[in-house]
């Protein structure tokens, strides 16, 4: 359990307790194994390295092509710049499913995007009680959906880039600055009977080709969507010749809270009800530093929080708590005129931190308390 500690904006007391939180956080790192198609390292493919890791093992991946395989342990997965995973045919590429409740697996550098293997190349996480944690994941695919999720309890997104839809059925997601795109007969995100919050993202829906129409970016069937972020968050449909499809779709009882100067190419159809107010926002980028950036009302109080990432809890009427621990405080303080606030922590680089999912939200005194998103990063 990481220590709660601050109270107050001091940036070196929040590197102490950032300090404090990734050593509590990595003393169960287990085993790091190394994949190499070139056979250099403990494997040459996926499905032999799953066999043989742990739950809480690193798994890296070095540069080349790979074919699919089935993870079912909380492990950390790291792909080098280099490595594709893909298949020839129409099935899934990657399956992650079964993780229990109270663990984390966490994937990072996932690409899908080799030319040559690109039909049919698909990430599906099914059936997870825990977490899953997925950051820099680069999917593209001829086949609907690029990115499936069905039956999750907490799926975590960020800084990635995914086209032929992400579709989530029977799951709770969020996703921070990722770019979602439609394809052939495919919406850029398609939530069924799901809760999916997309936080300063964009989805454009797909152009008609042949015989297939337009989508619009976003279809919601009995399900609730909030989406956050500014003007350069934009949900756009796409063009069958000058005709444009809306930007959002819905049927059945589907709720929508979006932040007013979220970009829409055109009102949303079909929602049971809509909620417009401004919605706060944390975001997360990871390099030498980590910079954690709030954005809000001038004035409002807030405190930014930081924990392994969890599955949601629904705390009424303060919104949804993201963590799987209890959070350490890193600095309370009140917004200034800009409306903006960036922390820099230094990256720890240590060997049993890389891979490690850490989640950052905030919470919000303004008009209401509220609590904000949860932004993702994976240590490098």
């Amino acid at each position: 359990m990481c220590p709660a500690v601050l109270r107050h904006a001091d940036h070196r007391l929040a590197a102490l307790a950032f300090a404090a939180c990734i050593s509590a956080t990595t003393g169960f790192a287990q085993s790091t194994w190394i994949v190499d198609a070139g056979g250099e390292g403990d494997f040459s493919d996926l499905a032999a390295a799953f066999d043989v890791t742990a739950p809480g093992d690193t798994v890296r991946v070095r540069p080349g092509d790979y074919g699919g395989a089935t993870l079912e342990k909380a492990i950390r997965l790291i792909f080098e710049p280099g490595a594709f995973v893909n298949t020839p045919s129409n099935s899934v590429t990657l399956e992650v499913s079964g993780i229990p409740a109270g663990q984390v697996c966490s994937i990072t550098g996932l690409d899908m995007t080799d030319g040559s293997l690109a039909v049919g190349a698909q990430l599906s996480v099914h059936d997870c009680d825990g977490v899953v944690a997925i950051e820099h994941a680069t999917l593209l695919s001829w086949v609907n959906p690029a990115f499936g999720i069905e039956r999750c309890a907490s799926v975590h997104v960020s800084h990635s880039s995914i086209r032929q839809m992400m579709h989530a059925t029977d799951s709770r997601v969020t996703a921070s600055e990722c770019e979602f795109r439609g394809g052939v007969n495919a919406f850029g995100v398609r939530a069924t009977n799901s809760t999916i919050e997309l936080n300063r993202c964009s989805a454009f829906g797909g152009d008609s080709i042949g015989h297939f129409g337009s989508t619009s970016a976003v279809y919601a069937e009995d399900s609730h969507l909030v989406l956050r972020g500014d003007a350069s968050s934009e949900y756009a449909g796409g063009f069958w010749a000058t005709f444009q499809s809306p930007s959002m779709q819905a049927v059945g009882t589907s709720t929508l809270l979006i932040d007013p100067n979220v970009t829409l190419s055109s009102a949303p159809l079909g929602m049971t009800s809509i909620e417009t107010r401004p919605l706060p926002t944390v975001s997360a980028t990871n390099g030498p530093t980590i910079d954690v950036t709030m954005r809000t009302t001038p004035g409002d109080a807030f405190g930014l929080l930081l924990a392994l990432p969890g599955t949601p809890i629904d705390v009424p009427p303060f919104g949804t708590f993201w963590f799987l621990s209890a959070p350490v405080p890193l600095v309370t303080t009140t917004m200034g005129a800009s409306g903006e606030f960036t922390m820099s922590l230094n990256n720890p680089g240590t060997p049993s931190a890389i891979g490690l999912p850490l989640a950052f939200q905030g919470v919000n005194a303004g008009a209401v308390i509220e609590f904000t998103n949860s932004a993702l990063i994976v240590v490098q």
